[in-house]
């Protein structure tokens, strides 16, 4: 049998009508998608084209996947996503210091809230912030407050874990009001397993409360150990708020804009909202003597730190290895110095 062989020029002919054939067709798909490049932009056609197909394959593969899935199914699916963190249990935050009573005025006030369960908090992407006021001055703008970033927190340094920040404006006579407030973040079921393309997948919630406390020459010193004793009567106010977490944590998608994602490795957790609120009980919480002398010593290293306080305390030490024994020492509880107003973590 003879065999016929195409001439080189007829191949090369073939070829270029297939290749332009292609172009054809490519040109008429992605107009047919709704891309219409002009011409100065067809050295971008290939970049174009390469993003857009990767975004039509990803969401026809998310609709075909949740139409061949039964509601059961889908709910495995959902699950299959989820990670079990160990058992669950509850998060309580509460105000320990100052309470509902009467103090001596001083020049270093402390302000201190404990994280009860602190292991807890770890993927909520808790927030703290206070405000005091003057009730004789109401409205208006006598007030002091601070707020709390906890994102790069070690929940795990100590329990309870205590924050807490000392202020200077409480040396005379006065009754005040402190509001304070508490954020955090969980995963959304429901839009995680029915809205895989949205990026509302959080559930963001606040709870806030109030106390108030009297600053009198007459009244006694302050004295964290003595104010959260068993011994202490603790004032039946509005001062904690308790979260019950799941054992399930769940992956944030990148899509997902949110300030806990790289403190959290993208991870939320389920909250358990069902069912009645726990009760907080933060007269339980107590201030040890060396937890309340760690607090102290880096208030102090704190105040002889040349970098963070103009004016020195009298009795700061003259050499670096001494500010740096006090700075050690105040971090022998667990506290770390977060700067600012002396943020202190136990």
């Amino acid at each position: 049998m003879q065999k016929t062989a195409q001439a080189p020029s007829a191949a090369k002919h073939s070829r270029n009508n297939q290749a332009q054939e292609a172009n054809e067709c490519n040109l008429q798909a992605q107009q047919c998608r709704g891309i219409s490049l002009p011409s100065d932009f067809r050295p971008f056609q290939s970049l174009v084209h390469w993003h857009y197909k990767s975004f039509i394959t990803e969401l026809f593969s998310s609709v075909h996947h949740l139409r061949s899935l039964s509601e059961p199914s889908m709910r495995f699916a959902l699950l299959a996503q989820v990670a079990l963190v160990g058992a669950s249990g509850v998060l309580e935050v509460d105000l320990v210091f100052p309470r509902n009573d009467t103090y001596a005025p001083t020049d270093s006030f402390p302000v201190v809230f404990a994280f009860q369960n602190a292991e807890y908090a770890r993927f909520l992407n808790p927030h703290v912030s206070y405000r005091i006021w003057n009730w004789a001055t109401l409205p208006g703008n006598d007030s002091v407050g601070w707020s709390h970033d906890l994102r790069w927190t070690n929940w795990s340094s100590h329990e309870p874990f205590f924050l807490h920040n000392y202020l200077s404006d409480f040396t005379t006579e006065g009754h005040y009001r402190v509001d304070w407030s508490l954020t955090w973040e969980s995963c959304d079921e429901d839009a995680f397993a029915k809205n895989l393309l949205r990026d509302d997948l959080l559930v963001r919630n606040e709870s806030s409360h109030s106390t108030s406390f009297t600053i009198k020459d007459s009244g006694p010193q302050v004295d964290l150990v003595a104010a959260t004793s068993a011994n202490t009567s603790c004032p039946s106010d509005d001062g904690g708020i308790g979260i019950k977490i799941t054992d399930r944590t769940m992956h944030v998608p990148s899509r997902v804009n949110w300030s806990g994602g790289d403190s959290t490795n993208d991870t939320c957790v389920v909250v358990d909202s069902s069912g009645p609120t726990p009760t907080p009980d933060p007269c339980q919480v107590t201030i040890t003597s060396a937890v309340a002398a760690s607090m102290e010593a880096s208030l102090k290293a704190r105040l002889c730190d040349e970098l963070q306080t103009v004016d020195r305390p009298d009795d700061c030490p003259n050499d670096d290895n001494s500010a740096q024994r006090l700075a050690v020492l105040g971090g022998s509880c667990g506290l770390a110095v977060l700067g600012g107003l002396g943020l202190l973590l136990v």
